[in-house]
């Protein structure tokens, strides 16, 4: 029975030495793989260590100002070039960002932290800390390994020269778009008051024969106003019977633009809004206006030039008859004035005779001779009155 007992006793015993045995070796088997476990951990920690460094490196060789704030808005982690600008001190880790007094001109810090950590947006905008030194602010979600928000994410860009050389930019386009505009307005209304003030009416039609400009001249000059003009066709300026030539006219200006006078060697003719017709010359050009182009018609009423030309005709021919009766009426009185002095010219010759013919009865040798010398004037003299006679 003894016996029984230890062999059963020594059985349980070698049983149990068994079992210490595959304990013995799991527990060298999990020996080994800590061992391999704290090899890798030893391994990793090195390269978060280096990554670190390289970070830490990173952000200040960069001299980049960075804040870390996780999802209470506590601050995290900042970089040396932060401190000033976010007026901070390194025991301010783990402090609310709110209880920062910051140099920067930004006061709606917490609506742009939630519109970050709550609606995943990336903010960005041009700030400036309270000496006037701009910056680009860059607010980012601090995402972790595991793509989880853990808060955000702020950086600060250096901006100054370029933001004040984009000032100094925007400054000098505003000027020089300023006096453009001054240059633009003070032509427009050069131009406004000489179309306005010009002596001839000035009209500008599209293709479609539709008034698009009118100046003061055209309203007296064809009675209409400004407003209806703009609403009627040129059509409605030409009298009926001229119209049809009009559009031929126009219709060929369009396809062959230059600058001419209108209907060369015709008389045109204007048409007031009484129905009444004037004698109008019309020189035409063309602009482009809004990638259409336009045909400009310049209008002098010549009314007054052709009652003038009109008058100086009727002048012309009242001179010419009055010339006429001048040259007859002349040649009358030249004819009268020769008769009469053939007459007193024959009367005194005759006189003359005899009273020679007496002398030389009478007078002695030299006195003769006086005689005939007379008597040879007094034959000219009749020869002369002849002639004038026979002319007359």
């Amino acid at each position: 029975m003894a016996n029984e007992e230890l062999l059963s006793c020594k059985e349980e015993l070698q049983s149990t030495n068994e079992e210490v045995e595959t304990a013995k070796e799991e527990l060298q088997s999990a020996n080994e793989e800590l061992t391999i476990l704290n090899e890798d951990l030893r391994n990793r920690n090195a390269e978060l260590s280096a990554l670190a460094d390289d970070l830490s490196n990173l952000l200040t060789g960069v001299n980049i100002p960075v804040l870390i704030l996780d999802n209470s808005r506590k601050i995290r982690r900042f970089t040396q070039a932060a401190q000033r600008i976010f007026n901070l001190i390194p025991t301010d880790v783990g402090r609310p960002f709110g209880d920062i007094g910051t140099n920067l001109e930004t006061p709606d810090w917490n609506e742009l932290i939630s519109r970050v950590t709550d609606q995943l947006e990336t903010v960005e905008r041009d700030v400036s800390d309270r000496d006037g030194h701009w910056y680009s602010l860059r607010m980012r979600p601090y995402k972790t390994g595991e793509n989880k928000i853990d808060g955000a994410l702020i950086a600060l860009l250096d901006v100054d020269r370029l933001k004040r050389r984009l000032i100094d930019t925007q400054e000098s386009l505003r000027s020089t778009e300023e006096r453009a505009g001054d240059q633009l307005r003070q032509s427009e209304s050069t131009i406004r008051t000489l179309l306005e003030t010009a002596s001839q009416a000035i009209l500008a039609v599209d293709r479609g024969d539709r008034i698009v400009l009118a100046n003061r001249m055209a309203e007296d000059m064809f009675g209409y106003s400004k407003e209806k003009l703009l609403k009627s066709r040129i059509e409605t300026l030409i009298p009926e019977r001229l119209r049809e030539h009009h559009i031929k006219d126009r219709q060929h200006f369009f396809k062959k633009r230059k600058t001419r006078p209108m209907g060369a060697g015709l008389d045109l003719f204007g048409r007031k809004k009484d129905g009444g017709e004037f004698p109008v010359e019309v020189s035409l050009s063309h602009i482009q206006s809004d990638q259409e182009v336009l045909a400009v018609a310049f209008i002098t009423d010549v009314s007054a030039r052709k009652h003038a030309e009109t008058a100086l005709l009727k002048s012309h021919e009242k001179l010419r008859v009055l010339t006429g009766r001048l040259m007859s009426v002349r040649d009358e009185e030249s004819k009268r004035i020769s008769r009469e002095l053939h007459d007193v010219f024959s009367q005194e010759l005759a006189a003359l005779s005899t009273q020679t013919i007496l002398l030389r009865k009478e007078l002695p040798l030299q006195a003769r001779t006086a005689g005939k010398k007379l008597e040879a004037v007094a034959e000219r003299i009749g020869g002369l009155a002849t002639n004038i006679h026979q002319m007359s």
